[in-house]
This record gives structure tokens, sequence and C-alpha cells, in this order.
């Protein structure tokens, strides 16, 4: 009985002595100068990516713009089918357009109204969209020449009494006959 017992005591101590070695074989290839070293640094740098407080979703605008397509009877026209691309991309597109023609009317001395620019910059932006589906659907541009195509923007600003909402055309295209 007794040598039993010696037995089955020291198998337990072999297992974790051998969960030991693996572990300090396993600390032993991890390089702790290096990244002690890299922790250093980026935390004398200071506020960067991964040691940064910025709180990415914290604080969220009160404003919300929606762009869209409808053909001349105000049906949706999605973008990815009608144009090969993104919303966002159409959305960024539109703000660089609106940067390029408020700077050519401050470089002009015409005055900048807001209106005009968004005329300038929606025109921009059918052309160049128009132009992309000359060379990748020209099926689709002439479709779009025979249907119309307007383009909307919805703002969506939070108030203190709830949500306000603005709807306006930017631009149109009229159908051909």
């Amino acid at each position: 009985m007794q040598q039993a017992s010696t037995v089955s005591e020291s198998r337990p101590r072999r297992i974790a002595h051998f969960a030991a070695m693996r572990a300090v074989a396993f600390l032993r290839r991890i390089p702790f100068r290096e990244v002690v070293a890299s922790v250093a640094v980026l935390l004398f740098m200071g506020e960067n990516y991964p040691f940064s407080n910025f709180p990415m979703y914290a604080a969220l605008s009160g404003e919300a713009t929606i762009l869209f397509f409808t053909d001349a009877k105000d049906n949706v026209v999605a973008f990815h089918a009608g144009f090969a691309t993104s919303s966002d991309e159409v959305r960024k597109i539109l703000r660089n357009k609106r940067k390029e023609a408020k700077r050519a009317a401050s470089v002009g001395g015409e005055p900048a109204t807001d209106e005009r620019i968004d005329k300038q910059a929606t025109a921009a932006l059918l052309r160049q969209l128009l132009g992309s589906l000359e060379n990748v659907f020209p099926a689709r541009r002439e479709e779009i020449r025979r249907s119309g195509l307007r383009l909307y923007e919805i703002r969506y600003r939070k108030t203190a009494d709830g949500m306000e909402t603005d709807k306006r055309l930017l631009a149109e295209i009229a159908p051909e006959m």
C-alpha cells in the first residue's frame, strides 16, 4: 500500500514540473528587452496608438448627411448598381469638389455663396460619375440620359426638440425625350 501512494503522489509533481519547464521555455523565447524598450519609446512619444486615451466613438456629431440618387420619377437608384461606387465614395468626391469650387471662387474674387459652390460641385460630381460610366457601363449612361437623374441630400440635425430633417435637391439631369 505504501508504495502505491508514493507513485501516485510523484506523478502530479512530475506533471507540475513539466508544465513549469514548458512555461519557462516559452518565456525565454519572448524578447523581453525589445518589448520593454518599445513600450518605453512609445510611452515617451506620448499619445499614440495603442497607448491612447482617445475615445473613438464617444462624441458623435449632432448631424448626419445622406446622399442618394433617383430617376426623374423619384425611384431610388442604387449607388453600386447604378455607378459601381459606394455612397461614402460619392460623399468624399462631393466634399472634395466643394473644396475645389470654394478655392476657385476665392481665387477668382467672386462671391462664394454656398448655393453657387454646391451647384458647381454637384455639376462636377455628375460629370465625373457619368464620365466613369462611359468606360464601364455605356448602356447605363444612355439609360440615365433617357430616364434622368437627381441627386438629393438629406440632413438630420439633433435639436433640443428632437430631430430636424432637411431634404434638398442638389443636382438634376433632365430626361431626354
